[in-house]
């Protein structure tokens, strides 16, 4: 009964004890912002297949993104996929060919400021990245086969460069109609993603039903060959301007210019992109956690 009378009191003044006290910040996401991406994706692919055509064939993509970005003051990492539908055609004349195209990229990064003291006037963070390419097509009226793919997956480095700017506020006032504009801030960036390490799988194109090696299923991930730059070339650029809005959201025009190359020594293939992007970017956390001890 001793025992279970001072176990109370001790549980009671140490409860005592702890509320007494301040308040204290047990988890603080004050320095960073946590985002949700939503991005629609339009713009020109233009791809080289040689595997069934020596001609170049381009046209029009468009689709769209999502993605989670987690950015404080000396780091940055997100995680982005995409997909994106269109056809390209030949410029050739007498050329009934065509390609229905369907890409799925996906892709993460973790970067860190190279400057933390901020004694340039840039903010640039590097790291690494791993991506997952693929470029799959429906070939109409091809000599050689019903289909092509390019699928690819590499890990390499990754670069950030931005830089903010403030707008002050003003007033516009035109006879009894006038305008107010809050501060704001205008964020302009560019990543460039370059892998150097990859993994990838291109057909054999002989026919739909019969490759090189008496295989049929086109998939057949154990004919996946991994390599380094020089075989594959694959970079990407993204390159935009980010406004931030008041409730803490930022609207985000940008540019995406992506260009790769395989050079199996069958069927190279070569492809480019130019997109245009507008991503609205939700932050997730308003403000600072507090809990009270």
């Amino acid at each position: 009964m001793i025992k279970h009378l001072f176990l109370v009191w001790a549980l009671l003044f140490i409860s005592l004890g702890l509320f007494s006290q301040n308040k204290k910040i047990i988890f603080d996401n004050s320095d960073r912002s946590n985002y949700i991406l939503f991005s629609g994706l339009i713009g020109q692919q233009k791809t080289l297949d040689e595997g069934v055509s020596p001609l170049l064939y381009k046209g029009t993509v468009f689709g769209g993104g999502l993605g989670y970005k987690s950015e404080k003051t000396n780091r940055i990492w997100d995680i982005e996929g995409s997909f994106l539908y269109g056809n390209q055609y030949s410029s050739a004349i007498n050329d009934l060919g065509y390609f229905t195209s369907y890409n799925i990229d996906l892709s993460g990064r973790y970067l860190l400021i190279l400057d933390e003291e901020s004694s340039i006037p840039i903010d640039a963070y590097v790291g690494f990245q791993a991506m997952q390419m693929m470029r799959l097509r429906t070939n109409y009226s091809m000599f050689n086969a019903a289909f092509g793919y390019d699928i690819v997956s590499a890990l390499g480095i990754t670069g950030e460069f931005k830089k903010t700017i403030n707008i002050k506020g003003f007033d516009i006032n035109l006879w009894r109609w006038k305008y107010i504009y809050h501060p704001h801030k205008i964020t302009f960036d560019t990543r460039i993603d370059l892998p150097l390490l990859f993994l990838y799988l291109r057909p054999t194109y002989i026919v739909i039903e019969n490759f090189v090696d008496g295989r049929e299923d086109p998939y057949d991930f154990s004919r996946s060959k991994g390599t380094s730059i020089g075989e594959i070339v694959h970079i990407t650029a993204n390159t935009g301007i980010n406004y931030h809005l008041r409730n803490s959201n930022i609207i985000r025009f940008g540019y995406v210019w992506q260009y790769y190359k395989i050079a199996p020594g069958f069927s190279p293939v070569r492809g480019a992109q130019h997109l245009f992007q507008l991503t609205f970017k939700f932050k997730m956390n308003k403000s600072a956690h507090y809990e009270t001890l």
